[in-house]
């Protein structure tokens, strides 16, 4: 099976992934609707929101948030005999892309959910100046950034006892880059700045994913063989 070509590899992981999330679809309704429930609780605690900046910062905790609720079990279903079974059947590289293709797209797909609900209920004093492609472009690099860290980490959490803790201790400080530059970035977005003219944040987070995801392709192999 190694010698299977690593792409053809990636498509097959990733058909995998869908058809397990497709065949518990209560997991997907859970993520959507704690999303829900956490926009609706900043609806009812705000009603209008102040700033655009407390309107940024809100945003992008729960979108956090949720990236942690979706992404930390993603190696669930490669632990125990099927780790075993796995190992000698794939390449780890393959293993490790196709985890972090997976999970962009439903990162991604929160966030956009994310956005029109946090918009619809508290944006209608916030967004009058918002340029959407530049914030949009923002959106969907940081949701890269969330996965492939994320993913990582949960790959390092599914090799020890104390799962839930190591996602959170090795989370937060990895994301600290990612989200102090994505924060700064769609604060630029919200006051009507393009991508062009705020190119200095759009430049440190592209190289933000590069580097989680060369690490990633990198050392991910070594961790598989433990």
């Amino acid at each position: 099976m190694h010698r299977v070509k690593l792409h053809r590899q990636i498509l097959t992981l990733i058909k995998k992934d869908i058809s397990l999330e497709y065949k518990s679809l209560e997991s997907l309704a859970g993520m959507v609707l704690f999303l829900l429930a956490t926009v609706y609780t900043c609806f009812l605690t705000f009603k209008k929101m102040p700033t655009a900046e407390v309107w940024n910062a809100l945003f992008w905790i729960i979108i956090i948030f949720s990236g942690f609720n979706a992404i930390s079990g993603s190696f669930k279903n490669e632990t125990g005999g099927k780790h075993f079974y796995l190992y000698f059947l794939i390449n780890p590289k393959a293993l490790i892309l196709a985890k972090i293709i997976y999970n962009s797209f439903l990162m991604l797909t929160l966030s956009i959910i994310g956005l029109a609900v946090f918009a619809l209920f508290l944006g209608t004093n916030v967004l009058e100046d918002i340029n959407f492609l530049s914030f949009f472009i923002g959106l969907v690099l940081t949701s890269l950034g969330l996965s492939g860290i994320l993913t990582i980490i949960s790959a390092i959490a599914s090799q020890l006892d104390f799962k839930g803790g190591i996602i959170a201790v090795l989370g937060l400080p990895l994301l600290f880059p990612l989200i102090l530059i994505s924060q700064k970035y769609s604060a630029q977005a919200l006051s009507g700045v393009s991508a062009s003219g705020n190119m200095n944040f759009l430049l440190g987070l592209l190289t933000l994913n590069v580097a989680v995801i060369t690490l990633s392709y990198v050392l991910f192999p070594y961790l598989w063989r433990q």
